[in-house]
């Protein structure tokens, strides 16, 4: 585990995590937007409301004259009425009157009117014409069972109950508003999980942070070509991938100032990383700076340079080392400047050709003739193999894939590297996200 500083989101991450996910963050509300709507308009039922108002009067001839005492009365009556008139007596009888079985007694809402003596009768059906004739046979039965009980007739009704013509329910708006945010809600959480969750390095801070390594540079997610055995550089030499190979390249001749490098291994931390790809376009770029570059597959376990530049693998480094032969009757010269050596036969013993002699002294006779040596080697966490390597050779390069390496993984892999004292000069960030905008490309700003 990290420290809890590393999973920390600041806010430049929030709007970066937005910005990723603005697609989703626009579309899954508007789709529970429509889901609310739709539920809203076809499968709930409408609810229509129809209401009448009652006064509740102190119960005494006209001629006499009504006190503030006698109107105080009646406004203590008004709340004592409001329990009355939902009092199962009245809901029954009124269910009598109107012939259906019996009444919802949450249906009905009966509310003193503040600082008056006027009570209000609401009545809810999916039945307009039911929801009206309730509520005037409730008033009907309340005023009976008043006159009953108090022998007064101190209850009038104000307004009789009309007939609705809009349903008070569901409301359309607000539900589609509320099912809008809740998608928004939803969405937005899932989203911060995930990325408070996803232990893959997805910034330049993560590998500055974590693995205490300098960026040599951040190549894009264009077309890598790694697949399908097409070469970015050769192909596409103006692309912004190949700019980011170029300054990569100036970064590794800047590491070589104080330090004299010959050679140089790229390595991960796990299979698919991009590492394969990213050595195989350094040595393409190299040669433009008139440097004469040999890149060897050292990757005895899964080769894939000869993929890259759809090369013969039948015979290589394998059968030089076994056979002794010139390592020049093995060179794939790939353009002015670029030769290969592929793996040959994949051995039964690789770690042991790895740490031969053998190897060790025809790289060094190697690097005598070229004036860079790139080795591809296999990952850290997989095999020792590029342990081995570290130990003679100058440098060491680590590929690292956005969204795709994980943090512990590529921690595991350097703490690894440095434990043999391996020269790590920087990482170069893989399939980084770009922007394409007014024809001009450019890379998103990370870290």
């Amino acid at each position: 585990m990290y420290e809890e500083e590393f999973n920390e989101i600041d806010l430049r991450e929030i709007f970066q995590i937005i910005r990723k996910y603005l697609l989703l963050i626009i579309i899954i509300p508007m789709v529970f937007a429509g889901i609310g709507a739709v539920v809203s308009i076809y499968l709930i039922q409408p609810v229509y409301e129809s209401s009448t108002t009652l006064i509740v009067r102190e119960d005494k001839d006209a001629e006499e004259e009504i006190s503030i005492s006698d109107v105080n009365l009646s406004k203590s009556l008004v709340y004592t009425y409001a329990e009355m008139a939902k009092s199962y007596t009245v809901l029954d009888n009124t269910a009598k009157t109107l012939n259906i079985d019996k009444l919802n007694r949450s249906s009905i809402t009966v509310s003193p009117v503040k600082d008056t003596q006027i009570l209000k009768v609401a009545v809810q059906n999916t039945d307009p014409v039911m929801a009206r004739n309730i509520a005037d046979t409730l008033v009907h039965e309340f005023t009976l069972e008043i006159q009953r009980i108090t022998r007064t007739n101190n209850v009038a009704v104000v307004d009789y109950a009309r007939l609705p013509l809009e349903p008070v329910k569901p409301n359309i708006i607000m539900n589609t508003a509320i099912a809008g945010i809740l998608g928004a809600m939803v969405i937005l959480l899932l989203v911060f999980l995930k990325e408070y969750f996803d232990n893959t390095a997805k910034t330049e801070k993560d590998i500055e942070n974590i693995l205490g390594l300098s960026i040599l540079g951040a190549v894009p997610n264009f077309n890598h070509g790694s697949k399908t055995g097409k070469f970015l550089i050769k192909d596409n030499p103006s692309s912004p991938t190949a700019e980011a190979y170029r300054k990569i390249t100036t970064n590794i001749e800047f590491s070589n100032v104080d330090n004299e490098i010959k050679t140089i291994m790229v390595t991960s931390a796990k299979q698919d990383e991009g590492k394969t790809t990213t050595i195989c376009n350094l040595a393409t770029v190299m040669t433009e700076l008139n440097k004469s570059i040999l890149l060897i597959d050292l990757d005895l376990r899964k080769p894939a340079v000869h993929k890259q530049f759809n090369l013969s693998n039948k015979t290589g480094l394998t059968d030089l080392l076994i056979n002794k032969d010139d390592y020049k009757s093995y060179l794939h010269n790939i353009s002015t400047g670029l030769d290969v050596i592929t793996t040959g036969m994949v051995p039964a013993n690789p770690a042991e050709i790895i740490n031969s002699r053998t190897l060790k002294e025809l790289i060094k006779e190697m690097a005598a003739e070229y004036d860079y040596i790139l080795l591809d080697t296999p990952p850290v966490m997989l095999v020792s193999d590029p342990i081995t390597i570290s130990t003679y050779t100058n440098a060491v390069i680590l590929a690292i894939e956005h969204g795709k390496t994980e943090k512990d993984h590529a921690k595991k892999a350097v703490n690894s590297l440095k434990q043999v004292n391996a020269n790590i000069i920087g990482v170069v960030f893989n399939n980084m996200p770009f922007s394409n905008k007014n024809n001009y490309y450019y890379y998103k700003s990370y870290g």
